[in-house]
Formats: C-alpha cells, structure tokens, sequence
C-alpha cells in the first residue's frame, strides 16, 4: 500500500523567507510520489487582509481568483479531485455548496 501525506496549507505558506517562496520550497523538497496539495479556496480581496486574517473566503467564481486555468493545468496534470474550502457564507451553505460544486 502507498501512503501519501496530503499538506493543507494556510495562508503563512505564501510568505517570502530570504528571497524564497515557502509554498514553493515546500514542493520542491517534497517527494511528489508521497505528497499531495490540497485547497481550493476563494477570496474576496477587496479588503485588507493580514497574515493572521486572511481575506473572507466566499464561493468559487465568485471571488478574487480565476480558477480556470488553474483547473485545466490541474486536468492536464493528472489531478483528480479538488477540495473546496469555504469558511464564510452570504448565503445558506447548502446553496454555496451546488455553487461550489458546480
């Protein structure tokens, strides 16, 4: 049996150390037979957002983040599954679920 760890990163993954992108060292250190990425989350980034507040997160589409060509690099590149996360909701969460989904 393979084990495969899957990272759920946040938003400190993006931060910049000594000219070197945290999220970027971390996948290039990382054996990609043994590890997986998983989030898919998008934001309103209209407002000020800080390392301990990320921005609000809402539904997917309707946010700051063009997922579309991310998602057919991602078809492209063998990924089955994606893991929508959402934390805030402006409307009844089964609702942004069928959006999420769709």
């Amino acid at each position: 049996m393979l084990w495969r760890f899957t990272y759920h990163n946040h938003a400190v993954e993006f931060r910049t150390e000594n000219g070197v992108l945290a999220y970027d060292q971390l996948l290039r250190l990382a054996d990609p037979a043994k590890l997986t990425m998983e989030h898919v989350k998008d934001f309103k980034l209209a407002g000020a957002a800080t390392e301990f507040e990320p921005p609000p997160s809402t539904e997917m589409e309707r946010g700051s983040i063009d997922y579309r060509p991310i998602f057919q690099a991602a078809k492209k590149g063998g990924i089955e599954h994606a893991f929508v996360e959402q934390e805030q909701f402006d409307m009844p969460a089964i609702d942004a679920l069928k959006i999420d989904a769709d």
